[in-house]
């Protein structure tokens, strides 16, 4: 792995692994045994820069804090992409 930076575990019993160095997403069995992965480094919808954070809905949907896109994304229970919701913020100077 490179770089694991969230993981989750879904109702279904599967381990989810973001990493924000390989900037893909991992899947597992409880038992460790691989599944798939997606995601690759970009900024196109579905792709993946410096991701940190995962979280698993009750659908098995996946949310990913895309890092240095400065968005959250949402793929489907097979790793299809869903949507992003991109989020840029500037301090204020005082």
């Amino acid at each position: 792995m490179q770089g694991p930076s969230g993981i989750a575990i879904s109702n279904s019993q599967e381990i989810y692994i973001v990493e924000s160095h390989g900037h893909k997403i991992s899947q597992f069995s409880l038992d460790g045994d691989f599944i798939r992965e997606w995601g690759s480094q970009g900024s196109d919808p579905g792709m993946l820069d410096s991701p940190w954070g995962i979280a698993i809905d009750s659908e098995n949907n996946t949310y990913v804090a895309d890092h240095k896109n400065d968005r959250f994304q949402k793929f489907g229970p097979t790793g299809e992409s869903w949507l992003y919701l991109a989020l840029r913020a500037q301090a204020e100077e005082n």
